[in-house]
């Protein structure tokens, strides 16, 4: 009876560090962009987004285009709202040109950049919402000194807040949270 108890304790030891693996990878796990978008229910008139059973409220704006230069684009994961599936720096004028404006990398959808000089243009940082898992294909496609053109719809008031409590909120003007309709490659 004694060496069964004791079998049990070393079975124990052993299989602590696998459900501590576990947990470790469980609270980790980010689905993929491709997941996303499939689960993604969007219902424009009513201001919601609907992703893997949890709603996210939007106030959207009227449609906009934003066309320019990408900087800088990577995978964005927000535990509040992975319904953004990419960030990207989108350019225009001397913004676009890093001999003049040096841009530090995104990290956690913010950045920072520096000049010499004032410089003339825009810089714009996206937060993007795939309105399909097409557009998501697009998004994978571009790469960092593509021009393009994103049209969508910015949410009004730079917050989106999810019905399990949870919300993102943007801090600065040029930040935009953008539920993209379409994606076009522009030509120089």
């Amino acid at each position: 009876m004694a060496q069964e108890g004791r079998d049990w304790i070393r079975f124990g030891w052993a299989i602590l560090p696998l459900m501590v693996i576990g947990a470790v990878l469980a609270i980790r796990y980010k689905p993929s962009d491709d997941a996303i978008a499939r689960d993604l229910e969007v219902r424009f008139e009513e201001g919601a987004i609907e992703c893997r059973g949890i709603a996210y409220s939007c106030t959207w704006g009227p449609e906009v285009v934003h066309e320019g230069d990408i900087r800088q684009i990577v995978r964005a994961f927000n535990p509040q709202a992975p319904i953004i599936t990419r960030d990207a720096v989108v350019t225009t004028g001397e913004f676009s040109n890093p001999d003049i404006v040096q841009i530090a990398p995104l990290k956690k959808g913010s950045t920072r950049w520096w000049a010499e000089r004032r410089p003339e243009g825009t810089l714009v940082v996206l937060h993007l919402i795939p309105s399909s898992p097409e557009i998501q294909d697009f998004l994978e496609d571009l790469e960092e000194g593509d021009r393009a053109a994103f049209t969508g719809h910015e949410e009004a008031d730079g917050r989106i807040e999810n019905s399990v409590g949870g919300f993102v909120a943007l801090g600065h003007a040029n930040h935009k949270f953008l539920l993209v309709t379409g994606v076009e490659a522009v030509t120089h």
